[in-house]
Protein backbone atom coordinates (compact mmCIF):
# COMPACT_ATOMS: atom_id res chain seq x y z
CA UNK A 1 0.00 0.00 0.00
CA UNK A 2 2.75 2.50 0.87
CA UNK A 3 4.64 1.84 -2.37
CA UNK A 4 1.56 2.39 -4.53
CA UNK A 5 0.69 5.59 -2.62
CA UNK A 6 4.25 6.83 -3.09
CA UNK A 7 4.18 6.01 -6.79
CA UNK A 8 0.84 7.80 -7.19
CA UNK A 9 2.27 10.94 -5.58
CA UNK A 10 5.34 10.83 -7.81
CA UNK A 11 3.17 10.35 -10.88
CA UNK A 12 1.54 13.68 -10.11
CA UNK A 13 4.79 15.15 -11.49
CA UNK A 14 4.15 13.43 -14.81
CA UNK A 15 5.00 10.19 -16.50
CA UNK A 16 8.66 10.92 -17.22
CA UNK A 17 10.33 11.09 -13.80
CA UNK A 18 13.78 10.91 -15.41
CA UNK A 19 13.59 14.64 -16.16
CA UNK A 20 13.50 15.50 -12.44
CA UNK A 21 16.24 15.58 -9.80
CA UNK A 22 15.35 14.44 -6.28
CA UNK A 23 17.11 15.35 -3.07
CA UNK A 24 16.52 13.19 0.01
CA UNK A 25 17.84 13.82 3.53
CA UNK A 26 18.87 10.64 5.34
CA UNK A 27 19.69 10.19 9.00
CA UNK A 28 20.15 6.43 8.86
CA UNK A 29 16.93 5.59 10.65
CA UNK A 30 14.53 3.03 9.26
CA UNK A 31 12.21 5.73 7.89
CA UNK A 32 14.92 7.45 5.86
CA UNK A 33 16.20 4.12 4.52
CA UNK A 34 12.62 3.24 3.57
CA UNK A 35 12.20 6.56 1.77
CA UNK A 36 15.44 6.04 -0.14
CA UNK A 37 14.38 2.50 -1.11
CA UNK A 38 11.02 3.74 -2.39
CA UNK A 39 12.66 6.52 -4.37
CA UNK A 40 15.22 4.16 -5.93
CA UNK A 41 12.42 1.82 -7.01
CA UNK A 42 10.75 4.62 -9.01
CA UNK A 43 13.46 7.05 -10.12
CA UNK A 44 16.80 6.53 -11.90
CA UNK A 45 19.55 6.52 -9.25
CA UNK A 46 21.54 9.16 -11.12
CA UNK A 47 18.65 11.57 -10.47
CA UNK A 48 18.78 11.13 -6.69
CA UNK A 49 20.94 13.25 -4.41
CA UNK A 50 21.31 11.90 -0.90
CA UNK A 51 22.18 14.22 1.97
CA UNK A 52 23.33 12.58 5.18
CA UNK A 53 22.07 14.31 8.31
CA UNK A 54 23.28 13.61 11.85
CA UNK A 55 20.44 15.06 13.92
CA UNK A 56 22.03 13.93 17.23
CA UNK A 57 18.60 13.00 18.63
CA UNK A 58 19.71 9.50 19.58
CA UNK A 59 22.94 8.21 21.09
CA UNK A 60 23.63 6.14 17.95
CA UNK A 61 22.73 8.87 15.44
CA UNK A 62 26.34 9.56 14.41
CA UNK A 63 26.95 5.89 13.71
CA UNK A 64 23.64 5.59 11.80
CA UNK A 65 24.51 8.64 9.69
CA UNK A 66 27.89 7.12 8.84
CA UNK A 67 26.29 3.78 7.96
CA UNK A 68 23.73 5.37 5.63
CA UNK A 69 26.48 7.42 4.01
CA UNK A 70 28.47 4.23 3.38
CA UNK A 71 25.36 2.50 2.05
CA UNK A 72 24.70 5.32 -0.41
CA UNK A 73 28.28 5.12 -1.66
CA UNK A 74 27.96 1.35 -2.11
CA UNK A 75 24.76 1.50 -4.16
CA UNK A 76 26.04 4.36 -6.29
Amino acid sequence: MIKSDFKNKLNMLGEDLSRYKFCVALSGGIDSIGLLSLLISEVPKQNIYALTIDHKLRHASSQEAQEVSNYCREIG
